[in-house]
């Protein structure tokens, strides 16, 4: 691999770990500065169009969980010129407080196709596969009034 392709690689890797980063914590604008204008993305129970769609939706789905922690790891990352083929994998944490804290976890596969842009790369087709799940799924809708 050249020093080329490895810094390709590198920054393709930077990406999606930003993705779990601005997650986790709430930030909103990073969120949008992983993905391109046009994203697709599949998610099982979702898909979603644009970026714009995107950030809404995480917010929207992340507003009524205390905490998260998306780990993203075995990452393959196949770099052809201004594209990029990856798969990684994830687990995903998302807590509620309370007497008993509530706690929902997740397992999946990500294979996303980045585009280079003037700003770097950008995730723009994303396809999530669940794995497994374990815990309390209703930690994701909002709290009974």
């Amino acid at each position: 691999m050249s020093s080329a392709e490895a810094t390709d690689v590198l920054a393709v890797m930077g990406v999606l770990n930003r993705y779990a980063w601005a997650l986790d914590t709430r930030d909103w604008e990073g969120l949008r500065e992983v993905f391109a204008a046009d994203l697709r993305a599949d998610y099982g129970a979702f898909t979603v169009a644009g970026v714009d769609e995107m950030v809404e939706r995480m917010r929207t789905s992340h507003a009524h969980v205390d905490s998260t922690q998306h780990l993203i790891g075995g990452h393959d990352v196949r770099v052809d010129g201004d594209t990029a083929r990856t798969r990684c994998q994830v687990i995903a944490t998302l807590r509620r407080a309370g007497r008993p804290p509530r706690t929902y976890r997740t397992g999946a596969w990500y294979a996303d196709e980045l585009v280079r842009t003037a700003a770097g790369w950008r995730i723009a087709v994303r396809t999530a596969t669940g794995i497994w799940s374990e815990g309390d799924r209703e930690v994701l809708r909002p709290p009974e009034p």
